[in-house]
C-alpha cells in the first residue's frame, strides 16, 4: 500500500509541473528592430476536448484579438507582427472554450518579452557632396537611414566652404564666397528611446568658378584701309551653371601681331540672369590703328574686350579684316543732302519747275541699297539700287513725281535709307518757295552746238548756249534715254568742254540727252534749257576702201591680178603668205564702195576669198578697268593670240558660283566632295574661277583664259558667312585630285595649305604630275612663316608667293626665295556669288593667276609640263614672254 500511494503522488506531480499542460508563446527575433517583421509560435495543450479559441496581445495597447481556433491538442499556432517604435511589449495569449472559461492548462494567460530596438543609425549621402559655384547660392541637404527622429547634425572637424552653413537638421546651404577643394566631418544622433545613437562621416565639396562664355555678333567684318568704319557689336554672355552676376568691361582694345594698337576708352556693364546677360556697343575704327596694323605687316587685327565679376570673367573677340573700300562689308559711311546750288538749302519761286535735289551716298563694300525721298513727311519715291566697288554715288530726286514748289513755304527734304542698317544720322535739306511766280522769260537760255539730233564722233567736244541775262553759275547736266541722269558739272562760261576724262562715262553708239540750268548769286535757280538729244557715232565694221582678197599659191594668179587692178582701179598696200592654206593674200585700196566692190570681186573667177578689212574691238568688260592684272599681265596682248581654249582647270576650293554671267558658260563639271556639306556657291573658290576663266561676254571681268574650262570641285567649305577663308580635309582634297585626274585636267589649282606634310594627298599629287598634268599652290600668308605651306612644298607642285599692291614681297622674303614663281596678291578684282565682283588679297590669286597664265600655255602647247616652264628670274611679264613665245614688255 505504501508503495502505491508513494507512485501516485510521483505522477501528480510531473502533471502539474509540466510545461507541455500549459500555454507557451515566443517571439523570434528577440530581441527585433522596428520595422521588423516578428514570428510570435504559440503552443497549446488543451484540458478540455476541442475545439478551443485563441486570443493575443501584442502589447502595443490594443487589446487581445483572435489568433486562431485549436480544433486538437496540443495546438500550435504561429502569427506575424511589426513593431514600428523602440522598445518593450509584453505579448500575452489566452485560451476561451465555446462554453466559455479557459481551455487549457493553467498559466492561462500566458506571457512573454519583447525588445524593440531602433534601427542601426547610417549615412546615406556619399561622401562626395554636389560641386558648388563661387557666387551661386549652394543647397544640400544631408541624408541618414535608421535611427529614431529627430536626427541631429554637427560638424565634428573641418571646415564649411566660407559662406556656407550646416543646420541642425542637416541642410548646408550659403552662398559660398571662396573656391577649392574642402573637407569636414559631419555627426549624426538620434532620439532611440532605447539608446542615442550617433555615427560620423567625413565629406568632401569642391567650390569653382562658374563657365563665363562670350559670343559675339558679328564675329568678324571687313574694314577698308584709310577710311574711319563704324561696327555695333553685341554680346551675348552665359555662365554654366546658370547664375546672376554682374560683370564689367573697362575698355575694349584692338590688337595686331600681340600688340595694343588702339583703344575704346568706354566701359560695358552687364546684368546676368539665370545665365544669360547681353549688351552692345558701336565702335569707330579709325585710320589710324588700321595703318599701324598695316605698318606691323598684318591685314588681319582683333578688338578684345574681357568681362569680369567677382567670381569669373571671359574675354570676347572679333577679328577685323582690312581690305580696300570695295572688299569692305556693305556699309554707309556719309550722306549728303544738296540742291542745285550745291548747298542743303535753297529758295525758289513758286511752281518753279525741275527743281532737284542729290543724296551723294558714301558706302563701303557691296549689297542692295533700299530708300525713300521724303517731303514734308510724306514718301515721294523709292530707291531700290544694287551698290558695288566705288567709294559714292549721288541719287536724284525723280522728275516724276517732281518736288512740289506749289506751296509757299519752308518744306523739309529727307533720304531715308532702310537697307542697310546703319547708325549715321540723316540730314534733312530744307527748300523755302517764295510767293512771286516764276517766270521763264527772264533767263532764256538757248543751246546752240551740238544740234538737235547731232550725230559726233566719239572723241572731246564741246557744248556751247548762249542766255538772255547773264547769271552767276551754269549746271550742265547729261542724261540717258529715260532721263537718267550720267553726269553732272558747273561751269561760269557759255560753254562746256567734254574732255578725255568725262569722255569715258559715255558709250560709243549710245544716244543722250543734255540740258542747262542758270543760277543767281544767291544760289537761286533762274532758268533752264529744253533737253536736246545728241548720239556718238557707232564704231565702224571695217575700214574703209580697204578690200582682202585670197588666191591659191600655185603662181597662177599674176594675170588675173592684173586684170582685177585695171578693171577696178586697184591698189595693191600689203600682200603676205599663210602656209597652212596656201593662200596667198592681197589688201588692196579702192576708191569705189567697198561693199558693192566685195560683191563685184566674189564673182571673179579664180579669187578664193573676197572681204572688207574687219575691225575688231576687244570685249573689254565694262569692269576690266578695275582690274590691275590685266595691265599688270598684258592680258589684251596675250588674248590676241591666246585664251586658254581647249584647257581645262580643275579648282580644288570651296564651291564656285556656277550661275554667275561671269563664270556660267566656264564650268565643265560641278562636284561637291564633302559628304557633310551641301554644294553652295562661296566666295574663295567663285573668286578664283573668276581670275582664272571669267568669260568675255560684255557683263563683269575677263579671265586670264577666258576660254578654259573650269572643274569646280569643292573640297573645301566656306567657315563663316562673310569671311572667304574656307576649311579642307585629306580626304576631301583626294577625291578632289582623283576626280581631276579622270576629267583630264591640264592644270591643277589648290589654293589652300597646311602645316603637315600629308602622305595621301602627297601620293595623289605624285601620280597627277605623271600624268602630266601642272599643279598650282600658294606658299602661305603668315608674315612668319619660313617655308611654304604643303602642298606648294611639294617638289611636283608650282609654289607660288606674291606682291602687295606697293610691289612689295608678300608675306616676306623668306618664302617668296621658296617659291617657283610670284604674282600679285593685293587688291585683285574678281568675282564673288550673286552676280558680283569684289577686291580679294593673298597667295591664295596669286596662285589663281599663275594658274590662268598656265591655262593660256597650254593651249600653246598642250604637251606642256612643269620641268619644261622657263625659270623665274623675277619678273612676271618677262616668265610669260618666254613662256608664249610672245614680245609683250616693251624692253
Amino acid at each position: 500500500m505504501r508503495y502505491i500511494v508513494s507512485c501516485f503522488l510521483v505522477i501528480m506531480t510531473v502533471m502539474i509541473t509540466s510545461p507541455a499542460e500549459a500555454i507557451t508563446v515566443t517571439a523570434t527575433p528577440n530581441p527585433a528592430v522596428a520595422g521588423q517583421t516578428v514570428t510570435i509560435n504559440i503552443i497549446t495543450p488543451l484540458t478540455v476536448s476541442p475545439p478551443c479559441n485563441i486570443e493575443i496581445d501584442y502589447g502595443e495597447g490594443g487589446g487581445f484579438v483572435p489568433a486562431g481556433t485549436c480544433t486538437f491538442s496540443p495546438c500550435n499556432i504561429t502569427r506575424t507582427h511589426t513593431y514600428s517604435t523602440p522598445g518593450t511589449y509584453t505579448i500575452a495569449v489566452r485560451s476561451t472554450s465555446f462554453a466559455g472559461g479557459s481551455c487549457a492548462a493553467p498559466p492561462d494567460p500566458a506571457y512573454t518579452t519583447l525588445v524593440v530596438q531602433c534601427p542601426a543609425l547610417a549615412f546615406v549621402s556619399p561622401s562626395g557632396l554636389p560641386r558648388g559655384t563661387a557666387g551661386q547660392a549652394y543647397s544640400y541637404n544631408i541624408q541618414t537611414s535608421g535611427g529614431q527622429p529627430p536626427v541631429t547634425y554637427s560638424v565634428v572637424a573641418g571646415s564649411l566652404p566660407p559662406g556656407l552653413i550646416l543646420s541642425p537638421t542637416g541642410s548646408i546651404s550659403g552662398t559660398p564666397t571662396s573656391t577649392g577643394n574642402y573637407s569636414f566631418t559631419v555627426s549624426a544622433r538620434d532620439s532611440c528611446p532605447t539608446g542615442i545613437q550617433s555615427t560620423d562621416r567625413t565629406f568632401s565639396l569642391t567650390v569653382g568658378y562658374a563657365t563665363l562664355t562670350v559670343d559675339t555678333s558679328p564675329s568678324s567684318f571687313s574694314v577698308p584701309r584709310g577710311i574711319t568704319s563704324t561696327r555695333l557689336i553685341a554680346y551675348t554672355l552665359r555662365t554654366s551653371p546658370a547664375m546672376d552676376t554682374n560683370l564689367r568691361s573697362n575698355e575694349g582694345q584692338f590688337i595686331a601681331s600681340g600688340r595694343v594698337i588702339g583703344r575704346v576708352e568706354r566701359s560695358l556693364n552687364v546684368s546676368v540672369r539665370n545665365g544669360t546677360g547681353r549688351t552692345s556697343e558701336n565702335i569707330t575704327i579709325v585710320p589710324g590703328v588700321l595703318k599701324r596694323a598695316e605698318q606691323l605687316g598684318v591685314t588681319r587685327i582683333r578688338y578684345v574686350r574681357t568681362f569680369s565679376g567677382n567670381y569669373n570673367s571671359a574675354t570676347a573677340s572679333v577679328y577685323i579684316s582690312i581690305t580696300t573700300e570695295a572688299g569692305a562689308g556693305f556699309q554707309i559711311n556719309r550722306l549728303r543732302l544738296y540742291f542745285e546750288n550745291n548747298r542743303a538749302e535753297i529758295t525758289v519761286k513758286r511752281n518753279y519747275p525741275s527743281l532737284k535735289a542729290f543724296a551723294e551716298v558714301r558706302f563701303t563694300g557691296s549689297g542692295l541699297l533700299r530708300a525713300y525721298w521724303e517731303v514734308d513727311g510724306r514718301i515721294l519715291s523709292y530707291v531700290y539700287k544694287h551698290l558695288v566697288y566705288g567709294r559714292s554715288v549721288v541719287f536724284e530726286t525723280p522728275r516724276i513725281p517732281p518736288l512740289p514748289t506749289f506751296d509757299p513755304g519752308t518744306h523739309f527734304l529727307k533720304f531715308v535709307i532702310l537697307e542697310p542698317q546703319q547708325e549715321i544720322p540723316l540730314p534733312t535739306a530744307i527748300y523755302y518757295v517764295a510767293s512771286e511766280e516764276y517766270r521763264k522769260g527772264l533767263y532764256r537760255i538757248s543751246l546752240l552746238s551740238p544740234s538737235e539730233n547731232a550725230e559726233i564722233p566719239y572723241r572731246p567736244f564741246t557744248l556751247q548756249w548762249k542766255i538772255s541775262r547773264k547769271p552767276a553759275l551754269y549746271l550742265v547736266e547729261f542724261f540717258e534715254a529715260g532721263e537718267r541722269p550720267v553726269f553732272s558739272a558747273y561751269t561760269k562760261q557759255e560753254k562746256y568742254r567734254v574732255n578725255k576724262r568725262v569722255l569715258r562715262v559715255f558709250a560709243r553708239g549710245k544716244s543722250y540727252l543734255w540740258h542747262v540750268k542758270a543760277f543767281d548769286d544767291k544760289t537761286n535757280v533762274v532758268s533752264q534749257s529744253e533737253l536736246r538729244k545728241f548720239t556718238f557715232s557707232k564704231p565702224r565694221a571695217y575700214l574703209p576702201r580697204q578690200v582682202i582678197v585670197a588666191f591659191k599659191m600655185d603662181g597662177n594668179e599674176k594675170g588675173l591680178l592684173q586684170v582685177l587692178l585695171r578693171k577696178y582701179q586697184l591698189t595693191i598696200m600689203e600682200k603676205f603668205e599663210l602656209p597652212v592654206l596656201r593662200w596667198r593674200i592681197y589688201v588692196f585700196q579702192t576708191e569705189e564702195n567697198v561693199s558693192q566692190l566685195v560683191k563685184k570681186l566674189r564673182k571673179e573667177s579664180g579669187t578664193v576669198l573676197v572681204q572688207p578689212n574687219y575691225i575688231y574691238n576687244t570685249l573689254s568688260d565694262p569692269l576690266t578697268s578695275f582690274q590691275g592684272i590685266s595691265r599688270e599681265l598684258r592680258l589684251p596682248e596675250i588674248h590676241g593670240y591666246f585664251k586658254g581654249r581647249n584647257t581645262v582647270v580643275a579648282i580644288i576650293d570651296t564651291g564656285v558660283d556656277a550661275t554667275h554671267e561671269d563664270l556660267r558658260d566656264a564650268i565643265r563639271l560641278q562636284e561637291n566632295c564633302i559628304e557633310s556639306s551641301p554644294y553652295k556657291p562661296e566666295i574663295h573658290g567663285t573668286a578664283i574661277a573668276g581670275i582664272i576663266a571669267a568669260r568675255i561676254n560684255n557683263f563683269g571681268i575677263e579671265g586670264i583664259a577666258p576660254e578654259a574650262k573650269i572643274l569646280a570641285l569643292r573640297a573645301c567649305r566656306q567657315v563663316s558667312k562673310d569671311n572667304p577663308e574656307g576649311e579642307c580635309y585629306s580626304v576631301c582634297l583626294a577625291k578632289a585630285i582623283s576626280k581631276a585626274v579622270e576629267q583630264n585636267a591640264d592644270i591643277i589649282n589648290i589654293s589652300a595649305g597646311t602645316k603637315n606634310s600629308d602622305s595621301l594627298v602627297s601620293k595623289l599629287i605624285a601620280a597627277s604630275s605623271e600624268h602630266g598634268v601642272i599643279l598650282v599652290a600658294p606658299v602661305g600668308n603668315d608674315p612668319s612663316q619660313k617655308s611654304p605651306y604643303f602642298p606648294a612644298s611639294h617638289p611636283d607642285v608650282l609654289a607660288v608667293a606674291g606682291t602687295d599692291f606697293q610691289g612689295h614681297f608678300y608675306p616676306n622674303k623668306d618664302l617668296v626665295r621658296h617659291s617657283s614663281v610670284v604674282a600679285p596678291a593685293a587688291n585683285i578684282f574678281t568675282t564673288v556669288p550673286g552676280n558680283s565682283h569684289n577686291y580679294v588679297n593673298g597667295t591664295s590669286f596669286s596662285s589663281a593667276i599663275v594658274s590662268g597664265i598656265l591655262a593660256v600655255a597650254k593651249e600653246k602647247n598642250k604637251n606642256l609640263v612643269k620641268h619644261d616652264l622657263p625659270p623665274f628670274e623675277g619678273d612676271l611679264c618677262e616668265w610669260e614672254e618666254r613662256l608664249l613665245g610672245l614680245s609683250l614688255c616693251g624692253r
